[in-house]
C-alpha cells in the first residue's frame, strides 16, 4: 500500500500513517507524469485531496484540478477502481423538511447554485469521478462523511462558532442530531468502499451509529478540553428567522451583492443547524461496516491524540488502496 501525501504535510499527520505495510511518499498531484508512474501496478485509488478553505482559485486548484490529474493518471496507468471521499456539503439542505431524514437519496445542490466554493468544488469532483467511471467502465464508490472528528479536531461547526481562540462558543440550537463520524470509523468505511465499488458509482454516507444531539456532543467535548470555553446558546428558530430575513433583503434590494457573514447565509444555516435525522443503513448493508469505536471511546482517543489502530482494522479488500492526499482531517 502506498500513501501519497502533500510535500507540505505536517510531520505529526504523516506519522499517523506509519505502518510496516504502508510506503509513504511526498507527491505533487499536479505533476501528472510522476503521478502516473506511481500508479502503475496499483489496483485501486483512494482519493482524498481537497482544499477545506480558500478562495475560488484555491478550491479549483486543490480540489478540481487535482482530481482531474488523478483521474487522467488512472487512465494512463490502467487503474480501474476509485474511491472518492466527498462530503455532506453536496446536499441541498434547504429542500429537506426539519425533522426529516438525510440519506443518499436526498437532493444535492447544482454547481451553479452551490452555497459556497467548497460545496461547488466537491460537486464538481463527484461529477468528474462519476463521469470518468461511466466513460471507462471503472468501478467506483463515493464516500460522503458527516462531521468527522479526531485528534486535534473535537469541535464541529454544527455546534455553532468559536471565538477568541476557542475560549468562547456561540452555540446554535441544542436538540439537532450531530452526524458524527470518528476518523478511524470513517477510515474503515473508506477501505471497505474499495471492496464494494461497483461499475458506475456507489454513493455511501458515513456517520456513526451513535449520533448525539448538539447539547450531548457539546457536553462530552467540554468534559475533555481545558480550559473549558464559555458558551452562549442561540435557539435554532431565532437564527433561521434572522438568516432568512437577511438573505431575503440581500436578494430583493441588493441582488445578492452583499457578502453576509456565514452565520446569516440561509443555505449554510440550514446545512449546519437544521434538526434532521441521518441514516447509515446503506453503510451497513452495502459495505458491511461495523462501528469499532463508540462515541465515548472515540472522544477519549481523539482528546488524547491516540494514533490510528491499524493492527485491528477490518480485513483488506481484494484491491490494494492508494490514498492520494493528507490523512483524513
Amino acid at each position: 500500500m502506498s500513501a501519497l501525501v502533500r510535500p507540505t504535510a505536517r510531520a505529526e499527520d504523516v506519522a499517523r500513517l506509519r505502518h510496516p505495510r504502508v510506503a509513504i511518499a511526498p507527491s505533487d498531484l499536479l505533476a501528472p507524469d510522476r503521478l502516473a508512474d506511481r500508479m502503475h501496478g496499483v489496483d485501486a485509488v483512494v482519493h482524498l485531496a481537497v482544499a477545506k478553505q480558500g478562495d475560488p482559485r484555491a478550491q479549483r486548484r486543490e480540489t478540481v484540478a487535482m482530481t482531474e490529474a488523478v483521474l487522467g493518471s488512472m487512465v494512463e496507468a490502467g487503474v480501474q477502481l476509485i474511491v472518492g471521499v466527498s462530503s455532506f456539503a453536496v446536499y441541498d439542505f434547504q429542500t429537506l423538511a426539519a425533522g426529516g431524514t438525510l440519506s443518499e437519496e436526498a437532493a444535492v445542490q447544482t454547481t451553479e447554485g452551490a452555497r459556497d466554493e467548497y460545496s461547488r468544488a466537491k460537486l464538481m469532483q463527484e461529477e468528474m469521478i462519476r463521469g470518468m467511471a461511466q466513460r471507462h467502465g471503472w468501478a467506483s464508490t463515493i464516500i460522503r462523511p458527516g462531521a468527522v472528528f479526531g485528534p486535534g479536531r473535537l469541535w464541529t461547526p454544527r455546534l455553532g462558532s468559536e471565538f477568541g481562540d476557542g475560549r468562547w462558543w456561540l452555540r446554535i440550537g441544542s436538540g439537532a442530531e450531530v452526524p458524527v463520524a470518528y476518523v478511524e470509523n470513517c477510515a474503515e468505511a473508506v477501505v471497505l468502499g474499495a471492496g464494494a465499488a461497483e461499475h458506475g458509482c456507489l454513493v455511501v454516507n458515513v456517520v456513526d451509529d451513535e449520533r448525539p444531539t448538539q447539547a450531548q456532543y457539546a457536553s462530552e467535548v467540554l468534559r475533555r478540553v481545558a480550559p473549558r470555553p464559555r458558551s452562549v446558546t442561540l435557539p435554532w428558530p431565532v437564527l433561521r428567522l434572522a438568516a432568512d430575513c437577511a438573505g431575503g433583503v440581500n436578494d430583493a434590494l441588493l441582488r445578492g451583492r452583499l457578502k453576509l457573514p456565514s452565520i446569516l447565509v440561509p443555505a449554510r444555516v440550514h446545512a449546519r443547524f437544521k434538526p434532521l435525522r441521518y441514516s447509515n443503513a446503506r453503510l451497513h448493508e452495502r459495505l458491511g461496516w461495523k462501528q469499532r469505536f463508540g462515541l465515548a471511546e472515540s472522544l477519549d482517543r481523539a482528546a488524547r491524540g491516540v494514533a490510528p489502530d491499524f493492527g485491528a482494522a477490518s480485513p483488506e479488500p481484494v484491491a490494494a488502496c492508494t490514498p492520494l492526499s493528507e490523512p483524513i482531517p
